[in-house]
């Protein structure tokens, strides 16, 4: 399957928004960074800091045998000078593709973005411990989890676990070869 990453405009926020239809999924998928509702405004706050800060960058996931966008992704608090930054908001929007490995070919996307385009050394993420199908998916690149901390938020009464997870250039590298 080939898809590639395209910079997110405020052309993409209607569809992004369509996609996030609850507080929880939300919560999974951007953690406590997006206040539910998913507005426009939120979105246009993140496009304002990639254009005039460079410290994100959101993506656009595109199926390119149709064209047809099918997720989101972001690198975030990007740290130029010690060559580090945090993966996230890793969506497969639409439903009906979700399960299919699409996320796994996102998140490499992304990771030969952020260690060939930017000369990044370390990519971190942020994942809860329910989230069986995204942990897979980065255990396959590569990722270990270096730190758990509990109840990390709370999401309808509910303490939500998560785990820190890394990966370093030289390791994604040996593993994608």
């Amino acid at each position: 399957m080939n898809i590639k990453l395209e910079e997110f405009s405020r052309e993409n926020i209607k569809q992004l928004i369509s996609w996030v239809p609850d507080e929880k999924l939300l919560m999974q998928f951007a953690g406590p960074a997006y206040v539910y509702p998913l507005t426009e405004e939120q979105l246009l706050e993140d496009i304002r800091k990639m254009k005039e800060t460079g410290e994100i960058l959101m993506f656009k996931a595109i199926y390119e045998e149709t064209n047809l966008i099918i997720g989101h992704i972001q690198l975030l608090r990007i740290d130029k000078i010690n060559k580090i930054a945090t993966l996230g908001r890793v969506l497969i929007g639409e439903e009906a593709a979700r399960g299919k490995g699409l996320g796994t070919i996102v998140v490499k996307k992304a990771l030969n973005y952020a260690f060939n385009n930017m000369n990044l050394d370390v990519i971190r993420l942020n994942v809860f411990d329910f989230n069986n199908r995204a942990i897979k998916c980065y255990k396959m690149m590569g990722f270990k989890i270096v730190k758990t901390t509990e109840n990390c938020v709370t999401v309808n009464g509910t303490g939500w676990s998560g785990y820190t997870m890394e990966i370093s250039k030289e390791e994604f590298y040996g593993k994608t070869k």
